[in-house]
């Protein structure tokens, strides 16, 4: 597996590769090649940025849960849903939507070693 590094100047410096195989269902690999940076879960592969940086208009999608949680989610709710900060690793991101209620969302994190909550409001 290539090497990624994280240049806090720069971003992220990765070799181009060609297209990997597709991950395990629930993770994703975003990944660079000739002519731009792609993103690809278990069933399809989506580019996001062309050799140029332009960026798709497809945005970036992650991991989204309609699980029922507190407000906010707790740290078992949380391990419960997605695995431990420690089981998914550090970057991890996920959106939670409480119980599919579009009401309550949650942008969720790991750092590794805990969960970090960020809580959104719906536009009006």
């Amino acid at each position: 597996m290539a090497v990624l590094n994280i240049d806090p100047d720069y971003g992220f410096d990765a070799p181009e590769i060609a297209t990997p195989a597709a991950p395990s269902s629930g993770r994703r690999r975003l990944y660079p090649r000739t002519d731009g940076w792609y993103d690809q879960d278990d069933t399809a592969e989506v580019k996001l940025s062309d050799a140029n940086h332009n960026h798709d208009t497809n945005g970036v999608r992650t991991l989204h849960s309609t699980a029922d949680v507190s407000n906010p989610p707790t740290d078992a709710e949380l391990d419960a849903e997605f695995g431990t900060p420690a089981t998914v690793g550090a970057g991890f991101i996920a959106t939670i939507d409480d119980n599919g209620a579009d009401a309550n969302f949650y942008m969720v994190w790991s750092t590794g070693a805990s969960w970090v909550i960020h809580t959104g409001t719906k536009a009006v």
